[in-house]
């Protein structure tokens, strides 16, 4: 189990995605997508993060619910976790910026798209 509850979700929202996934103008991912992802647990562990805030905005809904929906004690859990978590984001030292070693630029050499597409 994470260390975060809010972690967890947004793993799970990842690994939903992929296997229902659809972009903003309706369409299920390309079979590119598939290529450059081709397993689910590749996907959530590089894209998990991408997820936190759909993950955020899920526990403040849980918290804003009837205590005959979620529990109080679930809700001050929730509570916990999310301040937890927040508080080790803000003594976090902010990402790396830049290309990076997974960036998807078939331009610049070494990079999977090129590797996948252009290599054959």
């Amino acid at each position: 189990m994470a260390k975060y509850q809010i972690v967890e979700t947004a793993k799970q929202l990842a690994g939903a995605w992929y296997e229902n996934g659809v972009n903003e103008w309706g369409e299920h991912p390309s079979k590119r997508f598939y290529q450059v992802w081709p397993d689910v647990k590749k996907f959530i562990g590089m894209n998990w993060p991408k997820y936190l805030e759909a993950a955020r905005q899920y526990h403040i809904e849980l918290l804003k619910a009837p205590d005959s929906a979620v529990p109080p004690h679930i809700k001050e859990e929730i509570f916990e976790d999310l301040q937890a978590y927040e508080e080790r984001r803000a003594k976090q030292r902010p990402a790396k910026v830049g290309r990076g070693r997974l960036t998807l630029r078939p331009d610049h050499p070494g990079t999977w798209e090129k590797k996948i597409f252009w290599d054959k």
